[in-house]
C-alpha cells in the first residue's frame, strides 16, 4: 500500500505523463521539452471537422500503396501508468471518404481522455481529426480541439502538399516534401512494407505540430510475440528515438508493437520513464481491411 504522500506524488507524475502521451503536445515546461526534441514517437490518437483549401491542389501527388486500413476501421485503447489505469483513447476512420482539395480523403478522428476516476485531479478531453489523401496517404487538413485541465486550445492546419507549405491559425510554414501531422504519420507508417526489414534498420518521417517541423526517426527491432487481453499476436517491434534525460531513461526507451500481418494493428506501446513506466494497449478493434492472421491464439 502507498502512504498518502506517495499517492499524491504519484498523481502529480501521472498528470504530467498524461499530458505528454494522450495529447502528444506538452505544454508549459513539458511542452518546451517537446520543442527541443527532433524525434518523438507519435502513436495513436487524434482530430475533428472538414474544410477545403482556398486554392485547388495541383495534381499529381504520389501514389502510395495502402494494404493496411480502410473506411470503417476502429480501435480502442487503454493507457496505464505502472499498474494504475490512467486514460482511454479511440481512433476511428469514417465509413465514407470525404473530398478535400478535389481529392478523396479518409476522415480519421481520434480522442483521448482521462479515466473518470482521475478527472477530479487532472481533466483531459482531446479530439484530433485528420483528412488523409486516399492515394497519397498524406494529410490535407488537420484539426485539434484540446481541453486539458484549465488549458484549452483549438487549431486548424491546411497542408498544401503540392507547393510544400502548411498554414495554421497563427503561421504559414514552408515544409519538406510529404509532410505529416501527428495522426496521419501513424497511418502512413502502417503502409510501409516491413518484409525485408532487419533489426537495426530505420526510417524517418517529417511531421508538423505547433507551427514547427520535426523528424521522427524509428528503428526496427525485429519480431516478437505479444500477449494481451485480446490474445497473442506475432508482432513487429519498433523503437522511436526519444531524448534521454527529462522523461525517458534512454534514447530508444519506447517500444511500439504492430501485428505481423497486412493490418499492422497497433497492439501495444511501452515506455520506460525516469520514474515508472507507461503502457498503452489496444482493447478492441473492428472494421479491419484484412483478416487478423497475426493472431496466434
Amino acid at each position: 500500500m502507498f502512504c498518502e504522500a506517495s499517492k499524491i506524488q504519484l498523481m502529480v507524475y501521472l498528470g504530467h505523463y498524461l499530458r505528454f502521451f494522450i495529447n502528444f503536445e506538452l505544454q508549459n515546461d513539458l511542452k518546451m521539452n517537446l520543442r527541443q526534441h527532433q524525434s518523438h514517437f507519435i502513436l495513436f490518437f487524434l482530430l475533428a471537422s472538414s474544410s477545403v483549401f482556398a486554392q485547388t491542389l495541383a495534381p499529381p501527388l504520389r501514389q502510395y500503396q495502402n494494404k493496411a486500413f480502410t473506411t470503417g476501421e476502429n480501435f480502442k485503447f487503454r493507457l496505464s501508468y505502472g499498474i494504475i489505469p490512467a486514460g482511454l483513447g479511440e481512433c476511428n476512420i469514417s465509413s465514407k471518404t470525404t473530398t478535400i482539395n478535389n481529392r478523396p480523403c479518409y476522415q480519421i478522428t481520434a480522442t483521448g481522455r482521462t479515466m473518470p476516476s482521475y478527472e477530479w485531479f487532472f481533466y483531459v478531453k482531446d479530439t484530433y481529426e485528420t483528412f488523409v489523401d486516399v492515394d497519397a496517404i498524406l494529410p490535407h487538413l488537420f484539426l485539434r480541439d484540446v481541453h486539458e485541465d484549465t488549458y484549452k486550445t483549438k487549431q486548424r492546419v491546411d497542408f498544401d502538399q503540392a507547393n510544400n507549405f502548411a498554414k495554421s491559425n497563427t503561421a504559414t510554414v514552408s515544409t519538406p516534401r510529404f509532410i505529416h501531422d501527428i495522426v496521419s504519420i501513424f497511418f502512413f507508417t502502417r503502409c510501409i512494407d516491413y518484409t525485408d526489414f532487419k533489426p537495426g534498420n530505420y526510417f524517418t518521417v517529417p511531421f508538423f505540430i505547433d507551427d514547427t517541423i520535426f523528424t521522427m526517426n524509428v528503428r526496427y527491432a525485429g519480431k516478437k510475440n505479444v500477449k494481451t487481453d485480446l490474445g497473442t499476436f506475432r508482432c513487429h517491434e519498433f523503437k522511436p528515438q526519444l531524448q534521454k534525460g527529462r522523461l525517458f531513461k534512454e534514447d530508444y526507451g519506447m517500444s511500439v508493437f504492430v501485428t505481423d500481418d497486412e493490418n499492422k494493428i497497433p497492439i501495444l506501446v511501452r515506455a520506460n520513464l525516469i520514474i515508472g513506466s507507461l503502457k498503452m494497449v489496444t482493447t478492441a478493434y473492428s472494421g479491419l481491411k484484412n483478416p487478423p492472421t497475426a493472431k496466434i491464439k
